[in-house]
């Protein structure tokens, strides 16, 4: 159960209403996790997974999966049914190897007292390792919010809470941005002031300071996973300097795959092969010719739960699970992801489209609120959710919003290769139906 620390520490375990003075109105604070003692067994080389849970480092969280692991959500299917990650040795040791990940690169930076804000569903696993149990483990303060949210709820939880990491998909990260700070750089002043090479140094801090602001001032670093960042957004992130990073995951690895400290990003990648892993690209050219991401690891589950095939499909002979995701790994390991194999489209040519990558173009055009990119014969289609609030504010009405989005596909196909141009965009009144992270349930659209 979930206690709210609300007096003195030990006061109000049983989660009474009585509130600290000054407590943010709208949060609640889980009580502090006791932080647990670090090392390794006596003799031990390189860590690995748990087989029992005493003498490990963060055995504490070993025991918890242990109790916590049957009644575990299971994994998520393509198509939105559930797989179910297998055996309780497996939910154990992912758990354990993503709290000690956590740990080996975020443990000397935060502190115990320091303050999160969890924004995603515990039920992911994305949310339930990285906004509650590492936090827990490492003894910071953890608030949720009371409300939906929305941009204008999460910034005043910044700015209440302070928070000293984000963990947050790129949907929220992206509506702050574009919210917030895009509609300031708009005006002929700030364009002309960014242009000048001397000045443009001097308004890059300037605005980095407000941005920071924006997110509490007490950021180490966002750490955003789930989905890709608009390259728009993040190229606006790397030329301020804002402490950002994007990270690489799946259910079945609980969740992290890759990861690399913000100081060190590369951008438009999803970092490096994390602690314990081992990454790879299924191409005879894995820096120039996408191929499946595949990694190897004490974070991947054993099995799918009574599902051998399943299993078989997802986990060779080798031990390497296939993720289902395509992309390329430079010199330095830094992976880049294409898009899902199972989304990418065949051009009447043969040529592999990956529509995410348009998607990614068509989504920093003006009033696109999110967009997905489909198939219908040898013709792309993109399916449209207009930004309706900016559409008001300009006063704008549904044809007007067609001609917009006319222009917007003219100018994209500008932009795209030849075999990626999109033929025409049919716009949508109700936003895209959505997972609990915020991905776009693409099945559902053709």
């Amino acid at each position: 159960r979930y206690m709210r620390r609300c007096g003195p520490r030990g006061a109000d375990r049983r989660g009474g209403r009585g509130c600290v003075p000054g407590q943010p109105a709208g949060l609640r604070e889980v009580v502090r996790g006791a932080p647990l003692r670090q090392g390794r067994p006596k003799g031990a080389g390189e860590p690995q997974a748990p087989v029992g849970c005493r003498g490990y480092p963060h055995a504490r969280l070993c025991r918890w999966a242990t109790k916590v692991a049957a009644a575990r959500e299971g994994c998520t299917s393509e198509h939105g049914r559930r797989a179910g990650a297998s055996t309780l040795h497996a939910e154990m040791r992912s758990a354990w190897s993503n709290a000690d990940f956590a740990f080996h690169v975020l443990g000397k930076t935060l502190k115990r007292g320091d303050n999160v804000i969890s924004i995603l569903p515990m039920a992911h696993m994305y949310g339930m390792a990285f906004e509650f149990v590492f936090e827990f483990l490492k003894g910071m303060h953890i608030y949720y919010l009371n409300r939906v949210p929305s941009p204008a709820v999460i910034a005043q939880a910044l700015a209440d809470v302070k928070p000293r990491i984000m963990i947050a998909v790129p949907l929220v990260i992206e509506k702050i941005i574009r919210k917030k700070v895009f509609p300031k750089l708009q005006t002929n002043k700030m364009r002309l002031l960014m242009a000048m090479p001397v000045i443009s140094k001097k308004v890059r801090a300037a605005i980095l300071a407000q941005v920071s602001k924006a997110f509490g001032g007490n950021l180490y670093e966002v750490i955003i996973g789930g989905a890709a960042l608009n390259g728009e957004v993040e190229a606006f992130l790397r030329k301020i300097g804002f402490p950002y990073t994007v990270g690489y995951g799946a259910t079945e690895c609980g969740p992290i795959i890759c990861y690399r400290d913000w100081q060190t990003f590369a951008q438009g990648s999803c970092g490096q092969a994390a602690y314990h892993q081992e990454v790879r690209i299924d191409s005879s050219d894995p820096a120039n010719v996408p191929g499946e991401i595949l990694t190897k690891g004490p974070n991947v589950l054993l099995g799918y739960y009574k599902n051998p095939e399943a299993t078989q499909a997802a986990i060779d002979a080798e031990g390497w699970f296939h993720t289902g995701d395509l992309g390329t790994m430079d010199a330095d390991g830094n992976v880049y992801i294409n898009g899902r194999s199972k989304n990418m489209l065949l051009g009447s040519n043969g040529q592999n489209i990956y529509p995410e990558e348009i998607e990614d173009k068509l989504n920093s055009l003006p009033l696109v609120g999110e967009s997905i990119v489909v198939q219908r014969g040898d013709k792309l289609v993109g399916l449209v959710h207009p930004d309706y609030d900016e559409a008001k504010l300009l006063g704008l009405n549904n044809e007007d919003l067609k001609g917009v989005m006319e222009q917007n596909r003219q100018q994209l196909n500008q932009v795209v290769p030849a075999y990626s141009k999109v033929a025409e965009f049919e716009i949508l009144e109700e936003e895209f139906e959505k997972t609990p992270k915020k991905s776009i349930k693409r099945y559902l659209y053709k």
